[in-house]
């Protein structure tokens, strides 16, 4: 997991470590996040954490089934 401040006021953050954030799966941070910088020594995609919670903000969940 990788996570780092670019600059003063931007937090990048992997797929794994916004997952654990947002409280969203990998594949819904893939899907509707934009990488903003590539880890050199992982290779890794890394996000802008700010911008991705908002975006994430307007994706509705799955409904969870109750408990049968």
């Amino acid at each position: 997991m990788i996570t780092r401040w670019a600059d003063h006021d931007l937090l990048l953050m992997d797929r794994e470590d916004l997952s654990a954030w947002t409280g969203r799966p990998v594949p819904t941070i893939r899907a509707r996040c934009q990488p903003t910088a590539c880890d050199i020594r992982t290779r890794r995609a890394l996000y802008d954490a700010e911008s991705c919670q908002k975006a994430l903000a307007h994706v509705k969940g799955r409904a969870r089934l109750a408990n049968r």
